[in-house]
């Protein structure tokens, strides 16, 4: 955050703080290089064909890289970064966090979105499309902060204002962590196709939560999103 003080005259231990605390809520990742192409796919007559053929194809990777590129030139840098009808509300903060701007917006009467977060035909969308509100996450499935954001503030959101009809929420790929990222990415996409991307989803951040960050182990390009383990979670859902 800009300050209009001069640098010179802030102690150190808050420069330090103030990293700590940013670094607990948002995750980065210097340079956002997006990963390289997709792996051969693994072959097993065990995996959902359907689902299989679409995740070897790789047919969504640019669809996941373009959601990325606009989540860059909207300001995002980490995830969670969400968007509460145009508001950015960066990290995964306590649900009061969202519940503020989100009150804010269905008392006003100008309430508006800019062209770039308005929900579009190829969203995924939880709610009502036609919410006054619109809560717009970019997120990553190997991020622990999403996967924070996900267990807590995401579900009082769908509790309080989605199954009411007051507000919409979506999700757009982020996947900056590796080629993991990429690949879940593509799977949800994938799932999409036969109308399970939400079910996916949740698998995915229930998967990756349980089996690593909730035991303070890495998760992230470790083996846990791999094709093989994306392709038996669709089988796990019933996929074809």
């Amino acid at each position: 955050m800009d300050s209009e003080r001069n640098p010179h005259l802030i102690p150190a231990s808050i420069i330090v703080a103030g990293l700590l605390i940013a670094a607990a809520v948002v995750y980065t990742r210097p340079g956002l290089k997006l990963p390289s192409a997709p792996p051969g796919s693994e072959d097993d007559a065990s995996f959902p064909p359907v689902f299989a053929s679409c995740l070897d194809s790789g047919k969504h990777r640019k669809a996941v890289e373009a959601a990325a590129a606009e989540g860059k030139n909207l300001g995002v840098s980490g995830t969670p970064a969400t968007f509460v009808n145009g508001r950015m509300v960066s990290g995964a903060l306590p649900f009061s966090s969202f519940q503020e701007p989100i009150e804010a917006e269905l008392a006003s009467q100008n309430s508006s979105l800019p062209d770039a977060l308005k929900i579009r035909a190829d969203d995924f969308v939880l709610g009502n499309p036609a919410a006054k509100v619109a809560v717009v996450e970019y997120g990553d499935f190997q991020c622990p902060f999403c996967g924070k954001f996900f267990k807590a503030a995401e579900q009082q959101l769908k509790e309080t204002y989605l199954k009411s009809g007051q507000a919409a929420f979506v999700w757009r790929d982020f996947a900056f962590l590796g080629e993991e990222s990429m690949r879940a990415a593509e799977a949800a996409r994938c799932a999409g196709e036969q109308g399970k991307f939400w079910e996916y989803h949740d698998y995915l951040f229930n998967y990756i939560w349980d089996n690593y960050y909730s035991k303070n182990i890495s998760g992230e390009n470790v083996g846990a999103f791999s094709d093989r383990n994306l392709k038996s979670f669709a089988a796990a859902l019933g996929l074809d």
